[in-house]
C-alpha cells in the first residue's frame, strides 16, 4: 500500500484551493484551514439584500493561456460555470469601436495583424508602427524598468498608448504604465498572443463557483476542510538546513500535526503568522514591506436597457474613469439589466472621496455619462447601483517587486508558500495564483 503524506493548506483562496487539488492527486491526505466562512478569497460575492442577488466584488475574466487555472476548473467540475468568446470588443467615448479578434488562419502571433491594422483610434501610418511594436514587446528581450520608460523609447503614439495599452495594462496588471514593471506585461501578453485568443466570463456568482461547487469537488476528492479555523502559528525546531515545522496551532489554542505544510495566505497577512511563530528574522529576508497593494474598484448598474448585446456581453471602455464593461447577467430582473464597470488601479486613479461611501454618487455620475457618451444614449437610467471596493485585490507588479519575489521554498523543509505574490511565470492574476499553488504542493 502506497504511503500517504498529510499535508495542511492554510489559506482557501485560490491558490490554496489549487494546493489542495494538487495534494490529494499526488496521493496526500489534506486539510484545508480558512478562517472565515467560505472559500475563495478574493474571488468573493456580497449579498445584496435589497434586490436579493449575489454580486461579484470584481468583475473575473481570464483566457486560455491560463492553462493551469483552466485544469484545476476542471479537475474540479468548474469549467461549467464559464462561458468563452473569441473577440476583445474596445469602445471609446467618441463613439469609435475595435475588436480586437484573431484571424486563425494566420500563424500565432500574427492572427491579431489584421485586427492591429484596422485599429481606428491612431492613423493609418501608425498602425503599422503599432504592430512592429507589439513585434517587439512580445518577441524581443526581456524587459526591464517601467512599461510606460518602455512605450516612450520606442516613441509609441499617444493615441495608441491611450486607446490600446493603457487599458489593457489596467485590466491586466490593475496598476498604471508609469508603476507597472515592463517585464509583467510581457509575460502576460507573451502568453495571450501565442495562444491565449478565448476569453471567459463567469455565468454565475464567484460563491457559487470558488465557494459552493468548489467545496463539494474538494470533499469528493476527500480534502478535509476547516472553515471558521484561523492558524495562528507555527511551531519549529531545527537549525540551519534541518528546520521543520513540528505543527500548526489554531486560534483556540489547540495543535495540530501534518507531515507538509503550505502556507497559501496573501502577503499582508503573511508576516502575522510568520511573527507569531517567532519567524521575524525570515519575515524580514521576504521582504514583504517592499510589497504594495493595488485596489480595484467596481461599479454595479441597473439599467433600463442593456448596453452590450447577448452574443458579446463584454467590451474594453476607452476615454473615461471605467475601463471595462460587463453583462454578466443575460437576463433582467425588476431593477433593470445588470452591468459592472471595472476601474482597476483605483487607488492611482480615483479621489479618496470616490473610493469611499460618501463619493458613491460622484463615481456613478461620472461612470454613467461616460456610458451615456459612448453608446450615444443621453437618456440613459440607472434604477440602482452599488460600489464595492477590493484594497487588497493584487500586489502591485513595480519593477524592482515584480523581478524579486519570494520562491515557494523556505528554509524549513516540510513548508512551502502559496499565493499570486510568490515567484511565478504571472503578475498577481487567477492562473499565478493557481500556479503556485501547484508548484507548492510540489
Amino acid at each position: 500500500m502506497k504511503w500517504k503524506s498529510s499535508t495542511a493548506v492554510i489559506g482557501g483562496g485560490l491558490a490554496g484551493i489549487a494546493a489542495a487539488a494538487a495534494a490529494i492527486k499526488r496521493g496526500d491526505t489534506v486539510m484545508l484551514f480558512e478562517r472565515s466562512g467560505v472559500l475563495g478569497g478574493r474571488l468573493a460575492s456580497v449579498f445584496d439584500s435589497r434586490i436579493q442577488e449575489y454580486l461579484d466584488v470584481g468583475q473575473h475574466l481570464f483566457c486560455d493561456c491560463c492553462s493551469n487555472l483552466i485544469a484545476v476548473h476542471q479537475s474540479l467540475g468548474l469549467n461549467r460555470f464559464f462561458k468563452t468568446y473569441a473577440s476583445m470588443p474596445f469602445a471609446a467615448v467618441d463613439g469609435k469601436r475595435w475588436a480586437m479578434k484573431p484571424v486563425r488562419w494566420l500563424p500565432k502571433p500574427l492572427q491579431f495583424l489584421p485586427a492591429v491594422l484596422r485599429m481606428p483610434f491612431v492613423p493609418f501610418f501608425q498602425r503599422l508602427a503599432a504592430g512592429r511594436l507589439l513585434n517587439t514587446f512580445i518577441n524581443g528581450k526581456n524587459l526591464s524598468g517601467s512599461l510606460a520608460d518602455f512605450l516612450a523609447s520606442h516613441k509609441a503614439s499617444p493615441e495608441g498608448v491611450t486607446n490600446v495599452w493603457k487599458p489593457l495594462i489596467l485590466g491586466a496588471l490593475c496598476e498604471t504604465l508609469e508603476y507597472a514593471a515592463a517585464a509583467a506585461a510581457q509575460n502576460v501578453f507573451r502568453r495571450f498572443f501565442a495562444g491565449g485568443n478565448v476569453i471567459y466570463l463567469p455565468l454565475v456568482p464567484l460563491r457559487l463557483i470558488y465557494n459552493d461547487a468548489a467545496s463539494d469537488a474538494l470533499r469528493n476528492k476527500g480534502v478535509s476542510l476547516r472553515v471558521h479555523c484561523r492558524v495562528k502559528r507555527l511551531h519549529w525546531r531545527g537549525t540551519g538546513g534541518q528546520q521543520r515545522i513540528t505543527s500548526l496551532e489554531l486560534a483556540d489554542g489547540r495543535t495540530e500535526t501534518f507531515d507538509r505544510y503550505i502556507l497559501a495566505v496573501p502577503f499582508s497577512r503573511l508576516g502575522n503568522i510568520l511573527r507569531a511563530s517567532d519567524l521575524e528574522e525570515y519575515d524580514k529576508t521576504l521582504g514583504l514591506d517592499r510589497f504594495e497593494l493595488g485596489t480595484i474598484t467596481t461599479a454595479h448598474l441597473y439599467f433600463d436597457r442593456p448596453l452590450l448585446p447577448d452574443a458579446l456581453p463584454l467590451s474594453v471602455l476607452t476615454g473615461g474613469c471605467g475601463q471595462f464593461l460587463c453583462r454578466p447577467k443575460l437576463v433582467p430582473n425588476t431593477f433593470g439589466y445588470y452591468h459592472t464597470a471595472v476601474i482597476s488601479a483605483s487607488h492611482r486613479l480615483l479621489t479618496e472621496a470616490e473610493i469611499s461611501v460618501t463619493g458613491k454618487e460622484l463615481l456613478v455620475g461620472r461612470i454613467v455619462e461616460q456610458l451615456r457618451r459612448t453608446f450615444g444614449i443621453p437618456d440613459l437610467t440607472v434604477r440602482y447601483s452599488r460600489i464595492s471596493t477590493n484594497f487588497e485585490a493584487v500586489f502591485s507588479p513595480a519593477p524592482a517587486v515584480f523581478s524579486s519575489r519570494p520562491p515557494s521554498s523556505t528554509p524549513f523543509s516540510n513548508l512551502t508558500l502559496a499565493g499570486d505574490w510568490t515567484q511565478t511565470d504571472y503578475p498577481s492574476t487567477m492562473e499565478g495564483a493557481v500556479q503556485s499553488g501547484i508548484r507548492a504542493a510540489g
